[in-house]
C-alpha cells in the first residue's frame, strides 16, 4: 500500500466517523501503539501510524486544529 493510499483511507475513515483527520489519526495511532487493535495481515503497512512521529504530527495537528476553530 502506497503512502498516497494510506492517507486516503485515513482520510475516509475520518470522514465516515465524522471526526477531524487528525484526531482520527491519533486515535488510530494511539490504540494501535497500545495494541487495543490489531490489524488483518493485508493492512500492515498502516503500522506506520503507531510511529512516534506520526503520533506526534497528528498531535500537533489536532490542537492547531482545534484551537484555530475557536479563536475567531
Amino acid at each position: 500500500m502506497s503512502a498516497v493510499q494510506i492517507v486516503a483511507l485515513a482520510a475516509s475513515f475520518s470522514l465516515l466517523s465524522g471526526w477531524r483527520l487528525y484526531i482520527s489519526l491519533l486515535a488510530v495511532g494511539l490504540a494501535m501503539r497500545f495494541h487495543i487493535i490489531n490489524l488483518p495481515d493485508h493492512l500492515a503497512s498502516l503500522d506506520i501510524l503507531a510511529n512516534p512521529w506520526v503520533l506526534g504530527v497528528a498531535t500537533v495537528g489536532f490542537a492547531a486544529e482545534f484551537f484555530a476553530d475557536k479563536i475567531a
